[in-house]
């Protein structure tokens, strides 16, 4: 749905002029410190004032929606695809209780993305009933951003939603040809080679580091929850997450890099509660984090993303090691 449509149905539904939705959409890309566009933040603003821009399908199924179509935030939606890739099941502690969640990919004609699977309904993949090539259909998922889905989006399943196996429907991909059927490579490069949608792995020195900024996110999954809920646990007590930017220099050119809770904890050197809690110095808080990380060379993992509303590349990052081995890296150095 194009920007001026999203924008004309927010007015109608929510009796706002356009000039007090466009100040609303500012603000979200504002707060996000410019990491979504403008259409993510009008979706974000959709979903706050309860406008739902796209119609839900019937009880029949409605018209369903290719994959290149679903965007984030929607909740009400179908699509059918091919099993193109299965993930193994990950099992982790929170509170004294073992969870587990599940990932796999499905395709169709327009493109591929991860479906994530929490607690019991991920006994669909340990139990196997998850298999490459089998057509499936989702519905009434929720969408979210991702680091890690071929098409930058996940779609979650709530307790609404369905995962219908074996469905009896035509789907036109060749998995073994398609990109999103396997991991990308992840290639080392230099930032001024980098290129959207790469996974890439750099070292460089951390020439600048930004303010830190905060959300509230469920104990139990680290996404985020709102007034202290959690659209896949319910009412939880929600905990600070942290999202941590700094800009990156390895000689050749410098590009901005994102982490998220855990990883950018590891980094700046300090906890989200901590830093959190230090924020309300944020002179003290900033030298504390320069301390800690500034003018240190890192490696870091992650995927190039295009950000075009500032007209430049960035990288949200998957992995880090910030105890490098000057050696090693001397090494790495002279033998390219």
């Amino acid at each position: 749905m194009p920007i001026s449509e999203i924008i004309k149905k927010l007015c109608e539904d929510s009796k706002l002029p356009e000039d007090k939705i466009n100040t609303l959409i500012k603000a979200k890309i504002d707060s996000h410190d410019g990491l979504v566009s403008e259409e993510g933040a009008a979706y974000i603003v959709a979903h706050d004032l309860n406008v739902e821009l796209f119609k839900a399908p019937t009880e029949e199924g409605g018209s369903k929606m290719t994959i290149k179509d679903v965007m984030v935030g929607m909740q009400n939606f179908e699509i059918v695809g091919k099993v193109s890739r299965v993930f193994p099941i990950r099992e982790f502690q929170k509170q004294g209780k073992t969870s587990q969640v599940g990932n796999f990919n499905i395709t169709d004609e327009s493109g591929t993305t991860r479906i994530v699977l929490w607690d019991q309904k991920a006994n669909v993949i340990k139990e196997n009933k998850i298999q490459l090539e089998q057509v499936v259909k989702v519905k009434n998922g929720n969408v979210k951003t991702s680091n890690f889905s071929p098409n930058g989006k996940e779609i979650h399943l709530t307790i609404r939603s369905q995962l219908i196996l074996d469905v009896d429907e035509k789907v036109n991909v060749d998995i073994s040809k398609q990109e999103g059927a396997g991991e990308k490579e992840i290639i080392s490069a230099k930032i001024s080679d980098i290129n959207a949608n790469q996974n890439v792995r750099i070292n460089g020195t951390v020439v600048r580091v930004f303010p830190p900024a905060f959300y509230d996110c469920c104990p139990q999954c680290s996404r985020k929850a709102a007034n202290d809920k959690c659209s896949d646990h319910g009412d939880v007590k929600s905990a600070p997450a942290i999202v941590f930017s700094f800009v990156l220099d390895d000689g050749t050119e410098t590009v901005r890099c994102t982490a998220f809770r855990k990883i950018g904890e590891q980094i700046a050197g300090l906890s989200a509660k901590d830093a959190k809690e230090k924020s309300e110095n944020p002179v003290l808080l900033q030298e504390e984090i320069d301390n800690n990380i500034l003018g240190c060379v890192i490696e870091i993992e992650g995927s190039v993303k295009d950000n075009k509303q500032f007209d430049r590349m960035e990288i949200n990052i998957s992995s880090a090691n910030t105890n490098l081995n000057p050696i090693t890296i001397a090494k790495q150095l002279t033998s390219k």
